[in-house]
């Protein structure tokens, strides 16, 4: 697997989303630790992964059991399934508010007396509904790949292919989660303020979201396909089985100590993209709309 150099990452800010780790700048002896691809050539890799997968708007997520315990198998089905493969971003900023409905209930009761009770209703009411993509701005490609630990250290990435791989957690998983290089934080905050100057003051929700962003293996056992099953899971709460088995779980599972970062090094700035598409927030705001916007 291709070791690296060169450049050192950018931390994303502490009100980033929460698939997001920040990176931290690491000294001049510590960049070996990172793997860079460098003028868009990725670190050599034979062929693609043929490795089984499972998809969803959040990524690939793949229980093949050639990657429980073959780092090369491992190495591969991340890089195959990051060529080409950008995270797709969006800022939404949504306006909205509530009202509260009261119903007042009468009953009488046998003995020919009578009580009362009432039920409050909550319905919330959007206001605007803005959504602005990202996609001109996040490149195709990846520009750093770095691994931290649970104490958010970086370490070799191939120390934690092969923490990993020799694993023999029933459990086990391994997350890649793909990340841009522009401060999120200072982005929503620039929006949420210019949207209060509007005149605007109900509740405000300004996020910005990622979809195609994880890379997952996971262990091949059955237990694993069992406990990440949507439906087991729904049964389990309804018929009161969590009680049974969440302790077994939690007995199985091997913690997350190791997790890959694929930093995106965007070209553009974010400044840009504020400088460009801000009238597309202040007209959605002004005219109420609910809609999704290509970013500028």
């Amino acid at each position: 697997m291709a070791s690296s150099s060169a450049h050192p990452p950018v931390s994303p800010a502490k009100g980033s989303p929460p698939t997001y780790v920040a990176v931290p700048l690491p000294p001049e002896a510590e960049r070996e630790l990172f793997v860079v691809n460098s003028d868009g050539l990725l670190p050599a890799v034979p062929g693609p992964s043929t490795a089984e997968i499972e998809r969803s708007g959040h990524g690939v997520v793949s229980y093949d059991r050639r990657l429980d315990s073959d780092q090369d198998e491992l190495w591969r089905f991340f890089l195959t399934h990051l060529t080409n493969s950008p995270p797709k971003g969006t800022m939404r900023c949504h306006g909205h508010y509530d009202t509260q409905h009261h119903t007042t209930h009468t009953t009488t009761n046998a003995d020919g007396t009578t009580s009362t009770s009432t039920t409050t209703t909550t319905t919330n009411h959007t206001v605007f509904d803005i959504s602005i993509t990202l996609t001109n701005y996040i490149p195709r490609q990846w520009a750093y790949l770095c691994a931290r630990d649970k104490n958010g250290q970086c370490i070799p990435v191939k120390t934690a292919i092969n923490m990993y791989t020799g694993d023999s957690s029933s459990l086990k998983e391994m997350k890649l989660v793909k990340q841009i290089d522009w401060p999120l934080e200072q982005l929503t905050a620039l929006a949420r303020a210019r949207i209060r100057e509007l005149g605007f003051r109900d509740n405000l929700d300004v996020v910005i979201t990622f979809d195609n962003n994880t890379i997952v293996a996971r262990s091949s056992s059955g237990l694993s396909s069992f406990a990440h099953n949507t439906a087991v899971r729904c049964l389990c709460v309804i018929s009161c089985l969590w009680l049974i088995f969440l302790p077994m779980f939690w007995a199985l599972k091997t913690t997350v100590k190791f997790r890959l970062i694929a930093i995106y090094k965007t070209e553009k700035p974010w400044e840009l993209f504020w400088e460009k598409n801000v009238h597309i927030l202040e007209h959605g705001v002004r005219s109420r709309v609910s809609q999704t916007f290509e970013g500028l």
